[in-house]
């Protein structure tokens, strides 16, 4: 590289996709039925949940799999089960500091047939969802267990976090921190 040029300049860069989907995008998770490594999930705020294959021919397609239910497309958090890949959970809601648009999310959901099917897990207030899961960071699921789940909340504006623990697939949950 000479003085004063971009090594950017001289990379080659390919476009994966997804095109056209607003937002930013919070978590990738590489599908792990796919022994290929040509199956990814990613997780859009402002867009939604995507499955994206990589074919043979270079080619690679995505399918937005949000679920309808999903009040709100910022989804922030993957995490994929390692002895069930079809158990995927997506947390919603970005909280980021000095983020001036972020999204204030609905909740955590779980899929129980690698993205066909969501179901909003996100315990409730009364009739609405409980606040401290309104802006999800992190979601961890216990490698032998998919039903062990860690998930992390963050509101800067409001200087909380809590971490929160299920044993159950998210039936319940208990705040661990």
């Amino acid at each position: 590289i000479l003085f004063g040029s971009s090594a950017a300049a001289d990379a080659t860069f390919t476009e994966r996709g997804p095109a056209n989907v607003p937002g930013r995008t919070r978590s990738i998770i590489v599908d792990a039925a796919d022994a290929t490594g040509n199956t990814w999930y990613a997780a859009s705020v402002g867009g939604g949940i995507w499955k994206g294959v990589h074919h043979s021919d270079l080619t690679t397609v995505w399918t937005n799999i949000t679920p309808a239910a999903m009040e709100n497309i910022a989804v922030t958090a993957l995490a994929q089960s390692a002895n069930n890949s079809q158990v995927i959970y997506a947390g919603t809601g970005e909280d980021w500091s000095y983020n001036v648009d972020a999204i204030d999310g609905g909740g955590i959901f779980k899929t129980t047939d690698a993205g066909s099917n969501w179901t909003n897990i996100t315990p409730t207030v009364g009739s609405v969802i409980d606040p401290k899961f309104g802006n999800i960071s992190r979601i961890i699921v216990d490698p032998a267990d998919e039903n062990i789940v860690l998930l992390s909340t963050i509101k800067s504006a409001s200087n909380s976090s809590y971490i929160f623990k299920s044993v159950d697939g998210g039936t319940s949950w208990t705040q661990v921190e």
